[in-house]
Order: C-alpha cells, then structure tokens, then sequence
C-alpha cells in the first residue's frame, strides 16, 4: 500500500544518561548525577523529523512513572498507537505520551515551517519573555544552601525555590532570607508535611514578607487540605503533584483553590493537554482563580525547549522554574538555554517546537536506541 510522503513512519526511542553538575535532593528522594532520559524522534517518510522528551524521573517518588518502564510503555504502547493514527490511545502515562505527542508537534511543525505560535493562530506577543526562580537541593549544611542560592542569583535568578522537608525548613529559609533581603523566595515541600504541622504557619510568615509562596506542602491527593492551607496562610499555596491533567485543575477550581499551579507539560501529557489546562484555568468564574507559572523536571535540552516554548504561550505569571542549561548540565543536548540580555529565558526562533540534540553529543552519552516502525 503506497503512503503520502508526509505521513508519520517510524519512531525512533533514545536512552541517554547525561551528566548533572551537582547532586539533586527533595523531599522525595534524591537525583542520580547523571540523568537518565528517553527522547522520542519521529519520523516521516519525506524525511522530516521532530523531537520529544520523556521527563520521568529514575525514581518512582515523585510521580507513578519512571524512565526503564517508560521505556518499555514507549515501545509497546505510546509509539504504536501514534504510528496507527491514535488508534488504541494509550490510558495514563502522561509523561511517556508527552515525548511523543511534542515529537510529532515538532515534525508537523516543521513540515509547515510555522512555529508554535503561527500554527495555533495566536499573536506573537503573547508569547512573554519568562524570568527564572532557581530551584536550591535539600542539603545538609544550612550554608552548602545559602551557597547554591547565591549562585543562583548571581548566574541571573529572579527568585530562588527552596526544597523544604520538615526538620529541614525554617533554618535553611531564614539564612536565605538574612542573606537576601530583597530576594523573592519561594518553598518546594513535595508533598512532605501534613495538615496541623506547626511550621507551615511559620514558613508561611517569612515567606509573606518576600511575596513568596509555598508549593505542594502535603500529599498530592488531599486537594481539599490544599485548599484549606490557601484560604488560612497568609502566602499563596501552589499546587504540583496534585495536577497531573486538566481535570486535577477543573476539581481544584470547584473546591476553591485560589493559588497557583505549576505547569508542566511533561506531566500533562504534551501539548494539547497543557492548553486545555490553560483554557480551563481561564475560563473559571472566579475573582481570584488560579495563576499558573512553568515549571520542570530537570529535562536536557529537548524538553527543557519545547516547554519554553509552549509555557510562554500558556501561563499566566512570566515566570519559570527551568533555568539555562549551565544550572544543570556542564554540557547539554542541544545548543544550550542561556538567559537573555534582558535576564530571562529565551524563546525559540524559527519552525517547530523545540531543537534537535547535536549528533556529536547525542552519541557521546547515548545508552540504547530502538526503532518503533509502522
């Protein structure tokens, strides 16, 4: 059966484990130094190709899905079913979908020779410049903290986000703080305390000073908890974990959130569903709805792209978690994210949704590659 050259023909998988610059600590657990990542290439039969990234972590701490099974549910689902047209669409693995679902988004893209903005009839201007808030590990010593965010600050962080457990919060916070005063200085609690924990109420106070807020303090199912935290602190409580789709956000708007949610598109699910967030989000009939700001998952390169570039067009605070590729890799995928003149984060120039790696690199720290053909 003859094909139109166009059409979608094969999906290349890629295992990279890339060097990180320094050790990664949350409440959930820690980083290995070198991350360990799938990228999807999809392929057409006129030799267009596009390129996407699955962001799962090694660990299965923070989120249900990790990178060896994302491997496999790659292999065996996700890349099957967009060969077959959408056909068999996968149920739940949102962050292995992501690296397909932005693959085939770059492709079509490129095949156009439109960018993002162009293909969904929006005005270039919309697409805002993002500042970035730095996110500072748990460490041991309350100074290795104050260390890393002065660093931040000096390589051009707007603001710095603070891994936060109990027992490791208040001290770490108020040393920041005495170090910067002025500073914009947010927490990061991953899910780790729990509704009557003294110390929220505290962080809570000397995060207000700095117009600073609190980001997923308990676990990701008690929404309601959530809610409740927003309505009685006297800072804005960010929901992470707890959104893992546009439904997680439309039940967090009925329930009264008020605060904001972070956006991560390789979380979601790609880019439909990260628009669908950002049009449900808007639409909600309340004074004081929900704000939404990007954020990430340590991606290289290719993710770290395509999340700028569609997060631009989809927040609501000019504001960004990702920072430029030096904060997380002496030597990235692609050609590097490096902050602007004008200290923000860049947009891309030019067709499609985010950029190729470098073959040299991409070979340099490949571990494995499949092809998945129609």
């Amino acid at each position: 059966m003859s094909t139109r050259g166009d059409e979608l023909e094969a999906i290349e998988l890629v295992r990279v484990r890339v060097p990180m610059r320094r050790d990664r600590r949350a409440a959930h657990g820690s980083m290995p130094r070198a991350r360990d990542v799938v990228l999807a290439r999809a392929v057409a039969g006129d030799g267009a190709e596009g390129w996407g990234e699955c962001s799962a972590l090694e660990s299965g701490a923070y989120a249900g899905e990790r990178t060896h099974a994302a491997w496999e549910t790659l292999r065996d689902v996700v890349a099957p079913a967009a060969l077959s047209g959408g056909r068999n669409r996968p149920v739940g693995h949102p962050m292995a979908s992501a690296a397909v679902d932005v693959a085939v988004t770059d492709l079509r893209l490129h095949q156009r020779g439109v960018t993002l903005a162009e293909a969904l009839g929006c005005d270039p201007a919309r697409a805002r410049p993002l500042a970035w808030t730095a996110v500072v590990g748990l460490h041991d010593v309350v100074d290795d903290v104050v260390a890393e965010a002065a660093e931040a600050v000096e390589r051009g962080a707007a603001a710095v986000k603070l891994k936060v457990e109990p027992g490791r919060d208040l001290e770490p916070v108020g040393a920041v703080l005495a170090a910067h005063p002025r500073l914009r200085v947010a927490v990061d609690a991953n899910g780790s305390y729990r509704r009557d924990d003294d110390a929220l109420s505290e962080l809570a106070r000397l995060l207000a000073a700095v117009d600073g807020y609190i980001e997923q303090p308990l676990p990701p199912e008690d929404l309601p908890g959530l809610v409740a935290l927003g309505e009685r602190l006297p800072v804005r409580v960010a929901l992470d974990e707890s959104i893992v789709s546009a439904t997680d956000a439309g039940v967090a708007g009925a329930l009264g959130a008020r605060g904001l949610i972070n956006v991560k598109p390789a979380r979601l699910g790609g880019v439909s569903s990260t628009r669908a967030l950002a049009e449900l989000v808007g639409g909600l009939r309340r004074k004081r709805r929900p704000e939404t700001f990007l954020g990430g998952m340590y991606e290289t390169g290719v993710g770290r792209w395509a999340a700028l570039t569609l997060g631009a067009l989809t927040v609501t605070r000019a504001e960004t978690d990702l920072g430029p590729s030096a904060w997380y890799f002496d030597e990235d995928l692609t050609d590097p994210v490096e902050l602007t003149a004008d200290g923000t984060l860049p947009q891309l120039r030019g067709p499609g949704l985010t950029l190729a790696p470098r073959p040299e690199r991409l070979a340099e720290v490949v571990v494995a590659r499949e092809l998945v053909r129609r």
